[in-house]
């Protein structure tokens, strides 16, 4: 069994969501673009917590 299934499925929903809301994708590559490094320490070192924080930002309505 893959160990991280649901965190790999809820990452790839979230990148799903983001390509058929171009002002969410905006969203977020303008929140990386100051904060990338923040970002990365605080979610990017957990599979639970960047799948989380990507479907966060995949629902943001922008729209």
């Amino acid at each position: 069994m893959e160990k991280y299934i649901k965190e790999a499925q809820t990452v790839a929903d979230a990148i799903l969501t983001l390509a058929e809301h171009p002002s969410r994708l905006d969203n977020f590559k303008s929140y990386l673009s100051y904060h990338f490094d923040t970002w990365l320490e605080k979610y990017a070192d957990c599979p639970l917590r960047m799948a989380s924080e990507m479907k966060t930002f995949s629902e943001i309505k922008c729209d």
